[in-house]
């Protein structure tokens, strides 16, 4: 039997921070959990499901991450899986409804599954519950004890960290040029800043001549390991084929190094191939891939 509530406050982020880090493969976003953590997602806590044992202890945590379109969950190694998954994705279903009603809006809900731990239980588990096989990601990695990582900014630019709140305003405008989405809001990079987690020196942008930002990288890191991931990264398309990418992600791999960081790992989806022959200019190689389950939501006042 497991007690459950919604998230309550911010010391709740940390008891969800260190169940990722115990969770094993399933649990797909152990590094980067601060950055989607921070998402304006929290704003609502009918987004977080938390469960607990009799004991008091967290064993697993629902998140449906609006601003990613995404059911995460985490469930702890010693919880019963089987009984623990299907009440998960039962509430995780309904919330997905419940955002379209909210949205008037078709709501897609995707749970992705890593191919290398292959999971055909899980799979049909997700299947069941009307989550069709949809689009595939990648997960490339590098060994940065094997590589060496070129440092050539393009004229006319530098690289430097983000000044904090003063560069809040103009990085959202970037993040939002880069990816042609508004899913980007200042609330969310705030809270980036204030993540434990979040280390100044790897949240890198890179500044035009006359001083607008043109690209952005950040560096999380594994609290444990010698491991790190890049998310996100992302070039204004008024700077694009000019070389930036591959500097200010190697900008964020040399800071990384002098951490003694051994692996640095990134996401992205298998067909964008301008992407991944920036990554492998670098040194990254694929790791794995991702499968991702999807089911979409109507408003219940629509009737097509």
């Amino acid at each position: 039997m497991y007690l459950t509530r919604p998230y309550e406050n911010w010391h709740d982020l940390q008891a969800i921070a260190d169940l990722a880090y115990g969770a094993g493969p399933h649990f797909l976003h152990v590094m980067d959990l601060p950055y989607r953590l921070a998402s304006w997602t929290l704003d609502k806590p009918q987004n977080f499901r938390l469960w607990y044992d009799a004991a008091g202890r967290l064993m697993a945590v629902g998140i449906v991450q609006e601003a990613f379109l995404a059911l995460e969950y985490l469930i702890h190694p010693q919880a019963d899986r089987p009984v623990l998954e299907p009440e998960i994705l039962q509430w995780g279903l309904e919330r997905g409804q419940a955002v379209a009603n909210e949205q008037a809006t078709t709501f897609p809900i995707n749970v992705w599954l890593r191919s290398d731990h292959p999971q055909p239980d899980r799979a049909a588990l997700l299947e069941s519950y009307g989550l069709a096989p949809a689009g595939t990601d990648v997960t490339m990695r590098c060994d940065l004890t094997e590589r060496h990582i070129p440092e050539n900014v393009p004229g006319g630019f530098t690289i430097r960290p983000l000044r904090g709140q003063a560069d809040v305003a103009a990085y959202v405008e970037l993040h939002r040029a880069a990816f042609g989405s508004t899913v980007m809001r200042e609330s969310w990079r705030m809270r980036i800043l204030q993540m434990p987690q979040y280390r100044p020196e790897l949240d890198l942008v890179a500044v035009a001549e006359d001083g607008r930002l043109a690209a952005f990288c950040i560096g999380w890191l594994h609290p444990h390991q010698p491991l790190a991931q890049i998310e996100p990264m992302g070039v204004h398309p008024d700077f694009h084929r000019l070389g930036l990418g591959q500097a200010i992600l190697a900008a964020v791999l040399q800071r990384l190094r002098i951490r003694n960081i051994q692996f640095v790992s990134l996401f992205t989806t298998t067909d964008n191939v301008p992407a991944i022959k920036l990554y492998e200019s670098l040194g990254f190689q694929e790791q794995y891939t991702m499968r991702s389950y999807r089911r979409l939501f109507k408003p219940a006042d629509d009737e097509d």
